[in-house]
């Protein structure tokens, strides 16, 4: 059986590979060859270097894919009877077409061997690889020129048996190398459990024996500790006795001088509800006359004010309806700017443009909008109609003024 580069040092890598996922592993591993030698340490960490680096892997797969190019020949051998004595070439030349077919191939294989064998550790395989290499490439020129007859075929299987009988010594001597190094280093790991195990005893007993000394210092220690804490609990009880005495006379001592004061407070706060019952007394007479004249006074003004006021909202309306009168009779035509102030509602504008669409002799043209100058509907007058009026009728508007040729309009808040 083909050993790979690691299990030659007795090494058994089948758990490591969970140190990819599971770095902390490594602690693990090294506190496991704590008791281990030199040598021992060495191949571990040569190991996990390899997990890591793949350092080993070209050596490896070389085996293999040899132990596969091995396998293949010695089929193709034995399904054509090319057996090393006395081999019989009839079938091969009955199957010729085939046998081309699969000596081509195990050819091809072996030429990708040489290359693999040469990337790894063993510079002792890619010659016999190359041996063999060229005896199958001697069979297949015999497969394709049959005029050379079965001698030179006979011939060249016999070149090929020797080939490959030494690539097959060759892994054979590395499975052997492999399981001897492999049983020495078991040995080896065999003698080193039994030191560690007869060390690990020997420190068992010595700490088992520490710790009945220190169990018995520990008691020791913890005798005289609660014959000190039980000493000065006594004291404490004492002392505390002598301080609750004294703490219980100045008690009695405080509440006397306590409910003296109290008595002295009581005798003062009467006095004091007495004058402040008084003087609480002629305040409230004195707020209450200010009270009454302030009232009095109050209702005089309100009553001058709403006089003025009635006046004033009089005078005011006369002048608006005459001023509304003026302004919403002016006719307009043409072009037709109309500036929606802010804040702007868009579904108020939208209401707008509606009622706007309805107008006869009106068209809209255009709604514009910018940061600076707001929104603005410009509309075309086909005849002189009085747009404010008209505008002022309409239900989303709030407030409208004329502005040189255009007009101002206030939108009411959406509900």
């Amino acid at each position: 059986m083909l050993q790979v580069h690691d299990e030659r040092k007795g090494i058994d890598t089948s758990g490591l590979y969970h140190l990819a996922l599971h770095p902390r592993s490594i602690v693990k591993i090294a506190s496991d060859c704590y008791n281990c030698n030199v040598g021992r340490f060495a191949d571990l960490l040569d190991t996990i270097i390899n997990l890591f680096t793949r350092r080993n892997e070209p050596h490896n797969r070389a085996l293999k894919e040899i132990k596969d190019l091995s396998a293949a020949i010695e089929g193709f051998l034995a399904e054509y009877n090319l057996q090393e004595e006395n081999p019989d070439s009839r079938l091969i030349f009955e199957n010729i077409g085939q046998a081309r077919i699969d000596v081509i191939t195990i050819a091809y294989k072996t030429r990708t061997r040489i290359k693999i064998a040469k990337d790894s550790k063993d510079k002792g395989l890619p010659p016999l690889l190359e041996e063999v290499h060229h005896d199958l490439e001697m069979v297949k020129r015999a497969l394709f020129n049959p005029t050379l007859g079965n001698a030179v075929l006979d011939e060249v299987v016999c070149d090929l048996h020797k080939s490959f009988r030494q690539l097959i010594n060759e892994l054979s001597n590395r499975d052997r190398e492999a399981e001897l190094a492999a049983e020495e280093q078991a040995r080896r790991e065999a003698e080193e459990t039994r030191k560690t195990r007869e060390t690990e005893e020997k420190a068992k007993r010595e700490a088992q024996l520490a710790a009945k000394e220190q169990a018995k210092r520990e008691a020791e220690e913890t005798r005289k500790t609660r014959e000190a804490e039980e000493k000065a609990k006594k004291e404490a009880q004492l002392a505390a006795k002598e301080q609750a005495k004294r703490e219980a006379e100045e008690t009695r001592k405080a509440r006397e001088t306590e409910e003296k004061a109290k008595r002295e407070a009581q005798l003062a706060a009467k006095e004091q509800a007495k004058r402040e019952a008084e003087e609480a007394g002629k305040a409230r007479e004195a707020e209450e006359k200010a009270k009454r004249e302030a009232q009095l006074a109050a209702k005089e003004q309100a009553k001058r004010e709403a006089e003025e006021a009635g006046k004033a909202r009089e005078a005011e309306e006369k002048a608006k309806r005459e001023g509304k009168e003026i302004v919403g009779a002016e006719l307009y035509e043409g072009e037709v700017t109309l500036t929606i102030v802010s804040p702007v509602d868009f579904r108020q504008i939208r209401k707008l443009q509606e009622y706007l669409y309805q107008v006869q002799d009106l068209r809209l043209v255009l709604i514009s909008g910018s940061v600076d100058k707001g929104t603005s509907i410009v509309v075309s007058v086909v005849k002189p109609i009085p747009l404010i009026n008209i505008l002022r009728e309409m239900p989303p508007i709030e407030q409208v003024a004329p502005e040189g040729k255009n007009i101002q309009i206030m939108l009411k808040r959406a509900e």
